[in-house]
């Protein structure tokens, strides 16, 4: 195993399937979470935030061909209060009654792949690793690096890697929040009004800093057999892995790939299969595709459409 702190960042290299073992069997008595990402080079954004594109500057100008350093930029964000929507309307007759709120709503989408600002995370690192090697076999190309200059953080954003992030939920929310009655993971049903303007992109008192909260287990058989639970951002679109608090309590574990087929082994030994993880299939699999597939459609009409409005704001300038 071989640790490096970097500008804050905490990377891990674990090359071996009983280093892998060691390492996180030894945090099974402290209460962490776990994300598993298939490529290193990902970072901790939701879907609802990924591929997005800035059209105008502080001032409503085109910044096509440039991308202005000054804070303000315009971003158009993809319509995830609109696809709820719609996913509620289709399913409202077809779920438990256990699901009532906007977040109960948004959690249930969210495992079923719907775009939203939640990220998904576990308690269980097995169903992490699934994640983070659930995927196609890849060539382990040695990296090249300057001589002499071998540090972890020339692999931190590798493809020759996977990636599993660990944190602890109650410092996260000490860190951004600093409200003692906020530091454990929040349970949105008790901290109901807090909670509600991460939900709504255009109320005037969202927060600005992301936030850990509670998985609801008892909606889904899939959220439960993940284990899971969500971060979910507030009016700043940054990964959380960007944030210099953040980077400071949050863990990436790098894991070569040629080690894929001895984790694949390790976790069917262990159970946790892909019928594990998602149960069966699902109709609202194939809604939240259809839904997803629409509004990235849309959004890039509306793009297209916000960029010409733009430059012509240049004129004004």
């Amino acid at each position: 195993m071989r640790k490096e702190i970097n500008d804050h960042v905490t990377l891990i290299l674990l090359d071996s399937m009983e280093e892998i073992k060691c390492f996180f069997e030894k945090y099974q008595s402290k209460y962490m979470w776990y994300r598993g990402v298939s490529n290193a080079s990902y970072r901790l954004i939701p879907k609802a935030y990924r591929n997005i594109e800035p059209f105008a500057d502080q001032y409503g100008r085109s910044i096509e061909g440039f991308i202005p350093s000054t804070s303000g930029t315009q971003y158009l964000l993809h319509n995830y209060t609109g696809m709820l929507k719609k996913f509620k309307a289709i399913l409202k007759d077809k779920v438990p009654s256990t699901i009532k709120s906007n977040f109960d709503w948004m959690f249930l989408a969210q495992h079923f792949g719907l775009a939203t600002p939640l990220l998904d995370w576990t308690e269980d690192y097995r169903v992490a690793l699934w994640f983070a090697s659930d995927c196609p076999s890849r060539i382990f190309k040695p990296d090249e690096i300057t001589y002499g200059e071998d540090h972890l953080s020339h692999y931190e954003f590798s493809k020759n890697y996977i990636a599993v992030y660990q944190m602890s939920p109650v410092k996260f929310n000490r860190m951004f929040i600093g409200e003692k009655c906020l530091e454990n993971p929040i349970d949105v049903d008790t901290h109901m009004e807090y909670m509600e303007t991460y939900y709504l992109p255009s109320s005037p008192y969202q927060t600005y800093s992301p936030v850990c909260i509670k998985g609801k287990w008892e909606l889904d058989n899939r959220l439960l057999h993940q284990k899971g639970h969500f971060t979910i951002h507030g009016i700043n679109i940054w990964a959380l892995d960007y944030y210099i608090i953040s980077k400071r309590i949050i863990k990436k574990i790098l894991i070569p790939i040629y080690l894929l087929d001895e984790v694949h082994d390790f976790l069917d030994n262990e159970g946790i299969t892909q019928q594990y993880i998602y149960q069966s299939e699902d109709m609202k699999d194939e809604i939240t595709k259809k839904l997803n597939k629409d509004e990235f459609k849309l959004y890039e009409i509306t793009l297209k459409e916000l960029k010409k409005i733009a430059k012509k704001e240049d004129v004004l300038f």
